[in-house]
């Protein structure tokens, strides 16, 4: 059985309308959320591509923030792509990031008995090194200028072994070595739970926002924070105070003033 047959075989079994997802799946391509994208620009009614997940086994250009480089090799991890078509302004790319994360620390937990720590916005770690990377972003409408579709990115390193030196020793993997049907199950498992978030925000996401602040490696730590992506200029050190419920990073600064703080970069001391 193929990857795409496997993914939708667990899925039928935890799916109660598993036919509402629609699974694509590639051996390799450039980046599953480029793909994506062309989808959308070139698609008539994008609510026709809700709920559509597009696998990679390889990436040759795997992206995270900033156009930063995802190592993708073969087979060792799960490199996806989910497109959403909210009807509601229930999401923000913040909201739907945390939703994410969450989703895939539960499967973590599910499938490998792991637990993971998670660092605002989009990153979760295991053993103190990041084993996954989220990145959301918005399709828009060329005609309304509006945000039409969501692309929700996540790329997982489940059991690579090693990383290009540019990583440093930042890079780590989820187990020694991933079993038969396990990395089928993991899709699976971060589709379920993504998607059940995403179908009833309203009774799923206070528990979300719960979880992602209790597995938060920030709070209560200090941090060097930079507001604007590439001037070293600005940064600040900080102290993290919480997390809130529209998915803000609420820190302290050195002259005692509170921030909230919704993009920017975050580095722990």
């Amino acid at each position: 059985m193929n990857f795409k047959a496997e993914v939708e075989n667990f899925l039928r079994s935890s799916e109660k309308n598993p036919e509402r997802i629609h699974v694509i799946h590639f051996e390799k391509t450039d980046s599953t959320n480029t793909r994506a994208k062309n989808m959308l620009d070139i698609c008539k009614d994008v609510r026709q591509l809700n709920r559509t997940v597009i696998f990679a086994d390889e990436q040759t250009a795997g992206r995270g923030r900033l156009n930063r480089p995802f190592y993708s090799p073969a087979m060792t991890g799960l490199y996806f792509s989910v497109i959403v078509t909210p009807e509601r302004n229930a999401f923000t790319p913040a909201v739907i990031t945390v939703s994410a994360a969450v989703a895939v620390s539960r499967a973590v937990k599910s499938v490998f008995g792991r637990r993971c720590g998670i660092k605002w916005v989009n990153d979760l770690f295991v053993d103190g090194k990041k084993v996954c990377g989220i990145l959301t972003e918005g399709h828009i409408n060329q005609e309304t200028a509006q945000i039409d579709a969501f692309i929700i990115g996540i790329g997982i390193n489940i059991s690579t072994e090693f990383f290009p030196s540019e990583t440093g020793n930042k890079a780590g993997a989820i187990t020694a070595e991933c079993k038969e049907n396990q990395r089928a199950a993991f899709a699976a498992g971060i589709i379920s739970e993504l998607l059940r978030i995403y179908d009833n925000p309203e009774a799923e996401y206070p528990a979300v926002i719960n979880e992602y602040r209790a597995a938060s490696i920030l709070i209560g730590k200090e941090i060097t924070v930079t507001p604007v992506i590439g001037n070293e200029q600005k940064k600040f050190p900080a102290e993290v105070l919480d997390i809130t419920d529209d998915a803000k990073l609420k820190v302290r600064d050195s002259a005692g003033n509170i921030l909230l703080l919704d993009s920017g970069e975050v580095t722990l001391h």
